[in-house]
């Protein structure tokens, strides 16, 4: 950072002039160094070897992301290439449906199955998935057997056998395989 050289008032402006400049080439030095991290015309950091925020937002038109002591908030989609340890929780809170007031069968394409759980009290038409590693699981909420069809199961048949029953699937190339089931029969 600049040291700058303060000028009195008692000086001369002739015995001040070399002070002065050297000032402002101290004020240059600095300008060079922050313009070598922060490019403002093309809006680009670069070279930080560490930042430290409160909060930081990236924004391309809409909100991307959002790191604040709350928590982060991705709102596209994140691929990890490379191993991702997780050390709290896990929440899927991707749910459509309740108890009272379950998922609707009809209408369910692979462009809004979107939700990781779904609770069910009637047949559920499965689509195919969206991409290979995407993992849904239907929990029946209904007092009576229910039955999870799909041309792209894996399996034959799949019934969900009564209140509470619950199955768990991964799509990978064009087939839903059954990860996990309690009360359900599998054929």
């Amino acid at each position: 950072m600049a040291n700058i050289t303060e000028i009195l008032g008692t000086d001369s402006l002739s015995s001040s002039r070399p002070v002065i400049n050297s000032n402002f080439q101290l004020l240059n030095d600095d300008i060079a160094d922050i313009q070598a991290l922060v490019d403002p015309v093309n809006s680009t950091i670069q070279n930080v070897n560490s930042a430290t925020f409160q909060s930081l937002t990236i924004l391309a038109n809409n909100t991307i992301a959002s790191f604040t002591s709350n928590g982060i908030t991705m709102e596209q989609d994140v691929e990890m290439t490379a191993k991702t340890t997780i050390a709290g929780q896990l929440v899927k809170s991707g749910i459509d449906g309740s108890d009272t007031n379950p998922s609707g069968a009809s209408g369910v394409t692979s462009a809004n199955l979107t939700e990781s759980t779904y609770l069910i009290d009637t047949d559920f038409t499965l689509p195919e998935g969206n991409s290979d590693g995407q993992e849904v699981t239907f929990i029946n909420v209904g007092s009576s057997s229910v039955e999870v069809v799909s041309t792209y199961l894996s399996v034959n048949s799949l019934f969900l056998d009564n209140k509470n029953s619950t199955v768990t699937l991964r799509y990978i190339g064009s087939n839903w395989y059954v990860i996990s089931s309690y009360a359900a029969t599998i054929s």
